[in-house]
């Protein structure tokens, strides 16, 4: 009764490549929401819908203008709500840009990811003219460079087998880099513990 995901994937696919913009934008938003995003498969029509321009520059500009606007409208709603309603840190928001940057360059490369760290430096309290230098040289970094390969991959002829294939690759490093950040951490609590 449940088609395959690869079957699935396809007709979801067909269906974003004739989305309507709204519909683009309203999956970009929730799919930067944080806690929303958790449960919201939005990444996926994220990277479809560019990927479905390719060929077509006015269709890809307009497509990655709503990405953009949406995605962005989204981190600074959930930096303001972590300066909000998040347990204010005392003595965090002082952290050097260096550091911040360093980790926001580790964390927007994915929605999810993004929206924690977003609503984590309003928990810190950093002033809004930092969080915007590190929106516009972090975030804005990864933003483009995924807009950019998916408009590339989208000249690559995807089927619903092959972005089950990315998915499951995709999912088997994500687990190695964790089981390898845990490991490291056993190594260095070890070590530090006579």
């Amino acid at each position: 009764m449940i088609p395959a995901p690869s079957a699935l994937l396809d007709r979801l696919g067909q269906s974003i490549g004739r989305g309507s913009l709204w519909f683009i934008s309203a999956c970009s938003f929730l799919e930067n929401i944080f806690v929303v995003n958790s449960y919201f498969p939005g990444a996926f029509v994220i990277l479809f819908a560019m990927a479905s321009c390719h060929g077509d520059l006015s269709r890809a500009a307009s497509t990655f203008g709503v990405i953009v606007g949406t995605s962005a409208l989204a981190q600074n709603l959930n930096y303001a709500l972590g300066r909000r309603f998040g347990r204010h840190q005392s003595g965090v928001a002082a952290t050097r840009i260096g550091k911040q940057i360093r980790g926001a360059l580790s964390s927007y490369w994915h929605p999810q990811l993004g929206s924690i760290y977003s609503f984590r430096l309003g928990v810190q309290r950093v002033t809004y003219k930092r969080f915007g230098i590190i929106m516009v040289t972090c975030w804005a970094t990864w933003t483009v460079f995924w807009g950019v390969s998916m408009y590339n991959l989208g000249a690559v002829p995807m089927t619903g087998n092959s972005f089950v294939i990315i998915f499951c690759v995709y999912l088997l490093g994500w687990i190695y880099l964790a089981y390898r950040r845990k490991k490291l951490r056993e190594i260095a609590t070890s070590a530090a513990t006579p």
